[in-house]
């Protein structure tokens, strides 16, 4: 099993089978210990975020007010941060989505996968001068050919504000297309 099948499946069950006994505290507590010391990193991240940004099409200018509500914990004995999204764009549906982080060798990664069949995969460097996370994105989107591409920067302000900023290119190039900038609020932890 590949390491996206694997991610796709801890999405999906929740990282939780009904059929799998929990574990005793012993064991448990050699697998937090076994846990990258990275990781720590992204306790920043968890809790229950409300936020808002503005997208705008560089084509047209137009601008969409996205918002969202995230609950971000660990999970399968602190190996993988889960994150759980609401959004919704000014005049659109809701969507949902679930996104698991992780270190893997010499990066964070994330996988994103949405309500409307979107995968985005995330490569994650953290900055500590400038007490961010530099990201890279790739999203592959239903019935589009050639994915799209991302570049971003998440800055954590202080413990319970943070803000983004990303530049999306056209899928298949590298022209920039759509500009996102946010901010988030940690509501709890």
């Amino acid at each position: 099993m590949d390491l996206r099948t694997l991610i796709l499946l801890i999405a999906l069950t929740g990282c939780a089978s009904p059929s799998v006994a929990p574990q005793d505290s012993a064991s448990q507590a050699a697998a937090e210990s076994a846990k990258p010391a990275e990781l720590a990193e992204l306790d920043r991240m968890l809790g229950t975020w409300n936020g808002v940004a503005h997208s705008t099409i560089l084509e047209t200018g137009e601008v969409y007010e996205v918002r969202s509500k995230r609950l971000v914990q660990w999970e399968a004995n602190g190996q993988f941060l889960m994150e759980r999204t609401l959004t919704s764009v000014e005049g659109g549906p809701p969507t949902s989505s679930v996104c698991i982080w992780t270190w893997d060798r010499d990066a964070f990664r994330s996988w994103r996968f949405d309500s409307h069949g979107t995968i985005h995969e995330r490569r994650m460097h953290w900055n500590a001068d400038r007490n961010a996370l530099l990201m890279e994105m790739t999203s592959q989107l239903r019935g589009e050919a050639e994915p799209s591409s991302a570049k971003g920067v998440m800055r954590f302000l202080s413990e319970t504000e943070k803000t983004y900023e990303w530049t999306r290119c056209k899928p298949g190039s590298d022209e920039p297309w759509v500009k996102i900038k946010g901010e988030s609020t940690r509501v709890s932890p």
